[in-house]
């Protein structure tokens, strides 16, 4: 199986056949020989030592768990619920989980995810959300105080075009701190939208028969 485009952040890949990562604008590649039952793929900011090229590749670079049997599981936080892959983990209950985000954007940066897998937040069943948002609720103040935060930004990238990067819904908690340079939810999009007030009474009326 050959992979000259980068793979989604996550997804596990299930092959008998030889890997090959290829690096087009620098005419390098690394073959990874034999059968392979799964790779999970996984995104790191680095140049990993057993992925290397000479040069740096035009998107960021990613490497290779291997696993020797076949696993139903289909996203890297699954494997983190069944225990394959290793986690800060912070919360645990029956139906939801909390971790320490991997590559941080603060310290403390949590993420909270049910156990099972659902893409969107639309896929997730009204007893599981509502599991959900309690450990939510139950997490940020305790994310806040450990590591003396003066507030937290928390938010789900809902859909590939918001941002979500790994297919199994997840929630930040971001601790903020004074002076961190970062933004609010506002300054996400580059400018904001100037709407009629027909066209508001649309969206209103549509949201509202939708629900």
């Amino acid at each position: 199986m050959r992979y000259d485009t980068e793979p989604k952040w996550g997804t596990c890949v299930e092959t008998a056949v030889s890997i090959e990562w290829v690096d087009r604008s620098h005419h390098s590649s690394r073959l990874y020989p034999n059968s392979v039952a799964l790779a999970t793929v996984i995104i790191v900011d680095s140049i990993l030592s057993g992925l290397h090229t000479t040069r740096a590749l035009p998107w960021r670079i990613s490497f290779l768990q291997w696993a020797d049997t076949h696993s139903s599981m289909s996203t890297i936080f699954s494997q983190i619920v069944e225990g394959e892959i290793p986690a800060r983990v912070v919360y645990e209950d029956e139906t939801t989980i909390a971790f320490l985000d991997a590559n941080p954007l603060a310290p403390g940066h949590t993420l909270v995810i049910p156990k099972d897998e659902y893409e969107q937040l639309s896929d997730v069943p009204a007893d599981v959300a509502t599991d959900l948002y309690a450990t939510i609720h139950r997490l940020v103040p305790a994310v806040e105080e450990s590591v003396d935060a003066d507030a937290t930004t928390v938010g789900f990238n809902n859909g590939e075009m918001a941002g979500q990067e790994i297919p199994h819904v997840h929630c930040h908690i971001v601790p903020r701190f004074e002076g961190d340079g970062g933004g609010n939810i506002h300054t996400m999009i580059g400018k904001q939208v100037d709407l009629e007030d027909n066209r508001l009474e649309e969206i209103e009326d549509a949201i509202a028969s939708a629900v």
